[in-house]
């Protein structure tokens, strides 16, 4: 079977900076962009495995006539959606004497809230209650994590 690799991402692209401040505060940040997987388009699902799709009519190769072919149009022509998600950190380092610091920080993950599918249905009829292309999984919605760690 000849085709794109399964699970390809073909693009991505992953940037971080911060920034420290003489004063203790602290910025940082990171973007992920992903270009989304490559998959097949699949038929029976069979101890939870997929199965790409077979040819729809038989046909004679070498001498062998078979229908169970995998059909060439069904290996890595899904495409799912391109997704990124944004980062950021904000802390204060505070030096409590010569052998305490105190940080006090807080991390937002997915500041644009943008909650993209990050894989597709790829069974052509459907299976485990999702249509064919309707997303299973998606990327976190916004959180936020407070936090505070004394160092010693």
């Amino acid at each position: 079977v000849e085709g794109t690799q399964t699970g390809l991402v073909e693009h991505l692209f992953k940037a971080a900076a911060s920034y420290h401040w003489d004063n203790g505060f602290q910025l940082g940040g990171t973007y992920r962009w992903n270009s989304g997987l490559n998959l097949n388009q699949t038929g029976a699902v069979t101890f939870d495995r997929h199965i790409p799709l077979r040819v729809s009519q038989p046909f004679e190769f070498a001498g062998f006539t078979n229908q169970r072919w995998v059909d060439p149009t069904a290996i890595g022509t899904l495409d799912h959606p391109s997704w990124g998600v944004l980062d950021l950190r904000a802390a204060y380092l505070w030096e409590l004497g010569n052998r305490y610091t105190l940080d006090i920080f807080v991390d937002v993950f997915n500041v644009l809230d943008q909650q993209d599918e990050t894989r597709l249905q790829d069974v052509v009829g459907g299976a485990d209650g999702f249509d064919f292309q309707e997303g299973i999984t998606f990327v976190d919605p916004r959180r936020f994590f407070l936090g505070a760690r004394l160092r010693f």
